[in-house]
């Protein structure tokens, strides 16, 4: 009996290193490094979209759930897409320990096959060399009036509307 209990821990513990690989793998090729906001980020974030009013948002690149969760808590209707299984199971946990689970939803999916155009705010924390794809995706599909906001890195041809610290707040024009 022993032996069968060590064989399955044993076999167990290279499923779960197997799935880390598969984890690590997803992040080196798809070039999407899980990097966290700041909680100051979040504040500003917060400051800049104001009342809630039912918006329906989604966090690109979602991480741990950390923003998807703090907008669902100020009564945004919340989302995030995240592509690295392990930080999904993470942001899923946590979104149902807060309570949040008829508020927020995270979508294990990569976000250059996701449509936008259902949104009223999307939030995007990409790196330098992205986010010109990001501004032409965001372009393309946003409906008018729509909200972007970018945490550390500013979309390269698209003015400001506002911006607080290291976000930047964007707003979709009406299309010609």
């Amino acid at each position: 009996m022993a032996l069968w209990v060590v064989l399955g821990i044993k076999i167990l513990l290279v499923l779960f290193l197997g799935y880390l690989c598969v984890s690590l793998a997803v992040v080196v090729l798809s070039g999407a490094p899980y990097i966290p906001s700041a909680s100051s980020d979040l504040t500003a974030m917060l400051e800049l979209l104001g009342p809630a009013a039912g918006r329906r948002v989604v966090d690109l690149g979602s991480g741990d759930g950390r923003v998807v969760i703090a907008l669902a808590r100020a009564g945004f209707v919340s989302e995030g897409v995240e592509i690295i299984p392990l930080l999904v199971w993470r942001s899923r946990w946590k979104i149902v320990r807060a309570g949040l689970g008829s508020k927020a939803k995270i979508f294990q999916k990569n976000l250059w096959s996701c449509d936008f155009s259902a949104y009223d705010i999307v939030i995007v924390y990409g790196l330098p060399h992205l986010m010109d794809k990001f501004e032409a995706k965001l372009r393309s599909e946003l409906k008018p009036g729509a909200l972007i906001l970018a945490n550390k890195f500013q979309l390269p041809d698209w003015e400001p509307a506002a911006q607080k610290g290291d976000v930047s707040l964007y707003v979709q024009e009406a299309s010609l």
